[in-house]
């Protein structure tokens, strides 16, 4: 997949997932306990090699201090987890407009 292991993108899949619903990212105890990961260590190796792979940025002594990067953004949308239905929007039909907001 794209040279990320399975469990690299199901940690993306949740970093991604966890920050759009609550509008801030995940802590690592909160991201090990998704994954069924006891050590913050081991979470803290996933998203070192994430990161070395360009899929999101760690602030190093912040809280919650992942940002996902563009292509790990890009990547999430193009792969989305197994057994998601990704549909499209339905198009408007003619002489109606799309109301967004």
């Amino acid at each position: 997949m794209i040279g990320l292991t399975d469990r690299q993108a199901q940690a993306l899949r949740f970093v991604a997932a966890y920050t759009d619903e609550q509008g801030y990212p995940p802590t690592l105890r909160e991201i090990g306990d998704h994954l069924g990961i006891r050590s913050t260590n081991g979470v803290g190796e996933h998203l070192g090699r994430l990161e070395v792979k360009g899929m999101l940025k760690i602030k190093p002594v912040i809280s919650r201090g992942i940002v996902l990067t563009p292509l790990g953004r890009a990547f999430v949308e193009k792969y989305p987890a197994p057994g998601v239905v990704v549909r499209p929007e339905p198009e408007p039909e003619p002489g109606r407009f799309r109301v967004e907001g």
